[in-house]
């Protein structure tokens, strides 16, 4: 991702990848992220995903690769919401162990005509549901 320094093609897969040590024992990790507007509101975000829901040992470390299809985004700079942390039997329960807001960014630019891409860049309406794929291997 490179702080939105590296360019992205809207109509090429982004695969974004993540490494996680874990500095003490715990219960589990939930993952959730959020893909931001340019005015900081969710244009759309995960559910609250399992990466581990059995214990992880101090010294663990888990990696995974968030995977979004291609054709999701138009063109513009989009921060990014990372959150991982433990899950509680309620919303208000939940525990987070790190937050990432606005520390990085997706940055897709195109030179391509909206025949090419399939909508008008310059009138681009509707909204998305993004579609996503999660893999993960944890490593202790």
């Amino acid at each position: 991702v490179n702080n939105g320094m590296t360019v992205i093609d809207p109509t090429e897969e982004v695969r974004l990848k993540f490494r996680i040590m874990v500095l003490k024992d715990i219960p589990s990790v939930y993952f959730t992220f959020a893909i931001l507007g340019s005015d900081n509101n969710p244009l759309t975000s995960s559910p609250l995903t399992p990466l581990s829901e059995t214990s992880l040992n101090s010294g663990s470390e888990l990696e995974f690769e968030l995977i979004i299809a291609r054709n999701t985004f138009r063109a513009g700079f989009f921060p990014l919401y990372l959150w991982i942390g433990k899950k509680g039997d309620l919303a208000s329960e939940n525990y987070h162990y790190d937050c990432i807001d606005g520390l990085f960014h997706l940055n897709f630019v195109s030179d391509k005509n909206k025949n090419e891409l399939g909508y008008d860049p310059l009138h681009p309406g509707g909204v998305f549901n993004m579609d996503y794929h999660l893999g993960n291997k944890i490593f202790s």
